[in-house]
């Protein structure tokens, strides 16, 4: 990787990544790729927010690969810098750019308003999770990485301000980005050492026969255990008393796995319409004026 992510530029006043306002631009583009009157179409407003969901994930996996490369044990301290860079440019992306019309609970689809939360969460996931690594190697600060005070800030401003959008409470994540920014403790929070010792005083003692055939849904027929499903396995861990309620909301792995739902992947092309053939472009315009026709008259 030879991008220079130490290099920066002014932005409204404000020091922000080189790498990370390219990338932003990047997905603006991606984003008219999905803008209907861009091909002479009319969409939904559903159909809109749902372009940039699919923009947005797309970037997290991206957020993600950058993560896992950072976290292998031979990987370079300066490989954290990459995922703050992708993480910059989702931000910018999103804060700057405006491209926040997602954040709502008024969706047609249930499916649709789920997702939208389910990003949400996990927008903060990424933040969180990458900032409590580098709180751990002290790295946290503008000299690991110039533009770390604009990029929380405005990941701070951004969780609050959409956060705010929805009935009720969905994620703690800007004040646990801000409590690892500040270093003040989270109000309400069991500490790691605690957590700990919580865990090792209910953690399950070892069966002394072995389970019978059927038991279990993760064990299979020839007696070996095969992998259980994450969120299946979280979830079962959330429903035990005193279970604490905030660990769903950190882990940037398994708030990509509540986002995805059953799907192969998050993001992808559904929304390019420059990729799409003429029938389909027929059908959602159709579908638009539908739409637009059922709608009540303004007064």
């Amino acid at each position: 990787d030879n991008v220079d992510y130490m290099a920066t530029e002014r932005l409204d006043g404000e020091v922000v990544c080189c790498f990370a306002l390219q990338t932003m631009r990047d997905m603006d583009k991606e984003l008219d790729h999905r803008n209907p009157n861009t091909h002479g179409l009319q969409a939904t407003d559903e159909f809109i927010k749902l372009a940039e969901v699919e923009v947005i994930e797309n970037q997290l996996r991206v957020v993600m690969k950058q993560y896992k490369n950072a976290s292998k044990k031979k990987a370079p301290f300066s490989a954290w810098r990459a995922v703050l860079a992708h993480l910059e440019a989702m931000t910018l992306f999103i804060r700057h750019a405006g491209r926040d019309a997602w954040a709502t609970p008024a969706y047609e689809s249930p499916e649709a308003a789920r997702r939208a939360k389910d990003l949400y969460v996990a927008v903060g996931a990424a933040w969180v999770s990458t900032a409590d690594r580098l709180v751990a190697m002290a790295s946290l600060s503008e000299a690991f990485m110039p533009s770390m005070r604009t990029a929380i800030m405005m990941a701070l401003a951004m969780g609050t301000s959409l956060g705010e959008r929805f009935p009720t409470k969905i994620s703690r994540w800007p004040e646990k980005l801000e409590s690892l920014w500040t270093g003040v403790p989270l109000i309400g929070e069991t500490s790691k050492d605690d957590k700990k010792k919580d865990d090792d005083e209910t953690k399950p003692k070892k069966a002394s026969k072995k389970k019978k055939d059927g038991d279990d849904d993760d064990e299979v027929a020839d007696g070996k255990k095969k992998k259980g499903h994450p969120v299946r396995a979280h979830q079962k861990v959330l429903a035990k008393p005193g279970a604490p309620s905030s660990m769903d909301m950190w882990d940037f792995e398994m708030a990509l796995e509540m986002l995805k739902a059953g799907r192969k992947h998050i993001g992808g092309t559904a929304f390019d319409i420059e990729i799409w053939p003429a029938e389909e472009r027929e059908r959602i315009a159709a579908a638009a004026v539908a739409a637009a026709a059922a709608a009540p008259a303004v007064a």
